[in-house]
């Protein structure tokens, strides 16, 4: 039995042709993305890091949120909040990541699965308005099609660690 695409595939395809044809242009057309990994195990393994994009003009920033359970109580949580400007080659690679690849057009059979606890689940979400699109996949522990957006991700992460700067709690 074939999967009906979501309707808003149409829409991400043509987020893709608007990128291919001029990425630049697109980003200083303005847009908003975010890939949030979440999950573990419960306890000292469980992790989630959200990084969020946004763009418009010459102006593009990257917010990470990074959320872990205390040591003392798994059920307690040390939230930090990583901001700058990172390099414009970050940002296209990041969307190149999620257009190029085409995650939001593709059938991948982890969107389709149950969440179960202790699994790793990933949230991608891009908005250029007026449209939106957001791709939920589960038990995404090591799934190849979001390898390079990991990589692409955790880049941008280490930057912001190394030149950007921890908001204040």
């Amino acid at each position: 039995m074939a999967i009906e695409p979501a309707p808003w595939v149409a829409d991400a395809a043509a987020l893709r042709r608007s990128y291919a044809g001029d990425p630049v242009g697109f980003v200083q057309r303005g847009f908003r993305a975010s890939y949030w990994r979440r999950g573990g195990e419960v306890g000292p393994d469980w992790a989630s890091d959200l990084l969020e994009l946004a763009a418009a003009g010459d102006d593009a920033v990257a917010t990470w949120t990074k959320a872990r359970p205390t040591p003392a109580d798994f059920t307690v949580f040390d939230v930090e909040r990583w901001q700058g400007a990172p390099p414009r080659r970050m940002i296209l690679l990041m969307l190149d990541c999620l257009l190029g690849d085409a995650l939001f057009e593709r059938d991948i059979p982890a969107e389709h699965l149950s969440q179960y606890r202790g699994t790793v689940n990933e949230t991608l979400v891009l908005e250029v308005p007026p449209i939106r699109v957001e791709k939920t996949l589960y038990r995404a522990a090591d799934l190849p099609e979001t390898a390079r957006l990991r990589a692409a991700a955790a880049e941008v992460t280490r930057w912001l660690q190394e030149h950007g700067r921890l908001l204040p709690a």
